[in-house]
């Protein structure tokens, strides 16, 4: 609709209680239509946003199983959705549901508009036709009769959304040859920034799916929130689109955003040249007419070892930057959802006692999701302590600009020095430990008690003798002491759960005695953090739950899955029953098969033993089943049931379906395991909204 009238859209996915009313701020008396995501979570909320959109046309897309928990059931998740529409003039929606037709027919009879694949409606869907990336949809109106468009998507959600976009393009007249000029150009949106890493040491900061003043602010202050003040900043936007203002005004808008935060500017379009009349003249600034043009010069311009904005309007195409900049290009990779930890770390976070507080565990690369982008969304919500596995861990943390207190669990005598000079602080187990930091220098450090695991830690019954000790010796400091549980998500250890804990206590009783004073206690991980909190005491400790993995039941429901590893298909082969596929022959085919072939294998962090049709990854929201062994940089999958696959298509490894946890049950293992065993290889990727 871009062309064709003034349009403003909600900026990404900002459709709850909060999103609503920011993106309706973003609206001017320019404008002559305005597209506003709604969405809700729980019963009451519709209502609140009915109020302020008011909508004159509703779209309604679908009754999925999102945010189910927040209902009694479907039909009431249903009927506080359908509170939108209330006052809508009308109505657009799929008739093929039935529940969704049922109460449609009931509650707007009049108002509506319906397409269906079955049924007699104004937009009839005939038949569609799948071709190498692209969906042709034959229709039926009642004028001027059949005729067809097509879309460069081939999956079932997309010709969802593109008939739903039908249906409001032809309520509001457009012709059918224009509906189908105009969804040809439709190309994949995405609705996050991503961080990736960059080649020469540069970060980049991809968000080059909108291009307006709101977007730009946030895409800024997610610039300013990376730390490290040492790297220059950069940007390069390209024209704003649709902002409803004069070109002046926006430019004047812009730099104003930006003089005092960035130390070089690219602009991309014929209209941002203007905005040098309100840059300090000192800035560096590079112009250029095309994306193809920037493309060539990239070269020449100053991002090497910088941390880089890239924010443009869908036209300008500037994934095509990123791409050309970013320093992995392996057909693998790693998405990190930021929003969704940040989610999860809130339900931990509610779920503690008022005086208690977190510690993060980001030991072993963050769980492989990457260290020092992690710890700075837990450090900007307020965690109290980050925690790693190794002193080098730490020290990377702090090279990375990031200055939250961290302690380390497992540092030995040769890392005194680097502890001491990156304020690290020790986890201590061990008396040859106590003697060796004493020596050292100061330190606030923290005492490990082995009251069960029989891993590390002092036993308990050496607590009077070590309070007695630390008390003579006031350069160590006691900041907090903690005990590992053996077995806090199995109900059938409860009672060796507890003992533990009673042991635990007894030894801080007897060491505060000759301490003199009160250090932090916490004993409890993510399984036991729910499962226990009558043992949350000043301090938990969250590893894994954070990535919206449970090893307890209890806390599954609420949790979000934080990784999506995922991996493109190479090349389709059609193989005759009875031919084998991969090393020995394992792979045997008892039908006429599409095999395709995956750009992951074991050496990526795919394990071996998934293979053999043990686990099945996903293609299209489909099972493709691995067939025969995973080899080292590759696997093979069987999209027979799957003809919409094609080369280049994704393939989801874990993500929301299939889960981790199935990946590690196939090859009989722990989501831990997987997660660590990711390889430096694959492209990690951030994402936020």
């Amino acid at each position: 609709l871009v062309d064709h009238r003034y349009v403003y859209r909600s900026p990404r996915s900002y459709n709850s209680q909060l999103g609503v009313p920011l993106a309706l701020l973003g609206l001017n008396d320019q404008h002559e239509l305005a597209l506003i995501e709604a969405g809700i979570s729980r019963t009451g909320e519709m209502t609140r946003l009915a109020a302020m959109i008011q909508p004159t046309i509703g779209i309604f897309t679908n009754i999925g199983e999102a945010h189910q928990e927040g209902f009694a059931s479907r039909e009431e998740k249903l009927a506080e959705k359908l509170l939108l529409f209330d006052n809508a003039e009308h109505i657009i929606y799929c008739a093929d549901q039935p529940l969704v037709h049922q109460q449609m027919q009931r509650r707007f009879s009049g108002r509506l508009l319906a397409w269906s694949r079955e049924q007699a409606t104004p937009v009839k869907l005939r038949r569609i036709s799948q071709g190498s990336g692209q969906t042709t949809l034959f229709v039926e109106t009642e004028k001027p009769g059949a005729w067809s468009f097509t879309i460069p998507f081939v999956d079932d959600n997309s010709v969802e959304n593109a008939m739903h976009a039908c249906c409001l393009l032809y309520h509001l007249g457009l012709a059918p040859d224009e509906i189908a000029r105009r969804m040809a150009r439709l190309t994949p949106v995405d609705f996050r920034l991503r961080l990736r890493a960059g080649q020469r040491d540069s970060t980049l900061i991809d968000d080059s799916y909108s291009n307006d003043l709101t977007s730009l602010a946030n895409a800024l202050n997610l610039l300013d929130r990376q730390g490290q003040p040492d790297r220059p900043r950069g940007l390069i936007l390209s024209d704003l689109l649709e902002t409803g203002l004069p070109d002046q005004e926006w430019c004047r808008r812009v730099a104003a955003m930006v003089r005092e935060r960035i130390q070089f500017f690219v602009g991309v379009g014929e209209k941002l040249p203007a905005i040098s009349t309100f840059l300090p003249p000192e800035l560096p600034t590079f112009f250029f007419p095309t994306t193809a043009d920037l493309l060539q010069a990239l070269p020449e311009l100053p991002w090497p070892g910088s941390l880089l904005l890239v924010k443009g309007a869908r036209v300008y195409q500037l994934e095509q930057v990123t791409n050309r900049l970013a320093r992995q290009i392996h057909r693998t990779e790693l998405e990190i959802h930021l929003d969704r930890l940040r989610h999860n770390l809130a339900v931990f976070q509610e779920s503690l006692a008022a005086d208690s507080s977190l510690a993060v565990m980001i030991k072993a690369a963050a769980y492989g999701s990457g260290g020092p982008e992690v710890a700075r969304v837990l450090a900007r919500e307020g965690v109290r302590y980050l925690v790693v596995a190794y002193p080098d861990e730490g020290r990377d943390l702090r090279l990375a600009g990031i200055d939250h207190p961290i302690f380390v669990l497992n540092a030995g005598p040769d890392s005194y020095p680097l502890l001491a000079q990156y304020g690290l602080e020790p986890e201590v187990y061990h008396w040859d430990q106590l003697r060796g930091l004493r020596e050292a220098g100061s330190f606030a450090i923290h005492l490990k008690f082995d009251t069960g695991m029989h891993r590390l830690g002092f036993r308990p019954e050496e607590a009077s003798r070590l309070g007695s000790w630390l008390r003579d010796h006031s350069g160590l400091r006691v900041a907090s002491v903690m005990t590992h549980l053996a077995a806090s998500e199995a109900p059938e250890h409860d009672a060796f759960t507890h003992e533990q804990v009673r042991r635990f206590e007894q030894a801080y009783a007897a060491l505060v005695d000759r301490l003199g004073y009160r250090p932090i206690r916490h004993v409890l991980n993510s399984s036991g953090i729910l499962r226990f909190p009558q043992y949350h005491f000043e301090m938990v400790r969250l590893g894994i739950g954070l990535y919206g993995i449970a090893p307890g039941a209890a806390m599954g429901p609420n949790l979000q899955p934080v990784l999506r590893l995922q991996a493109r298909i190479s090349q389709i082969h059609a193989v005759a029953s009875g031919e084998t596929v991969g090393y020995g022959r394992a792979g045997r085919l008892s039908r006429d098969s599409r095999i395709a072939t995956l750009a992951i294998g074991y050496a990526d962090g795919l394990p071996r033993a998934a293979g053999h049709q043990r686990f099945a990854v996903s293609i299209h929201d489909q099972p493709a089943p691995i067939i025969g062994a995973v080899c080292m940089d590759m696997c093979m999958v069987d999209v027979t049931d799957i003809p919409t696959a094609r080369e280049g298509d994704l393939a989801i490894v874990f993500g929301d379906q299939p889960r981790v946890e199935a990946l590690a049950r196939a090859a009989g293992t722990i989501p831990y395991e997987i997660l660590t065993g990711l390889s430096e290889r694959v492209h990690r990727i951030y994402l936020q909204e």
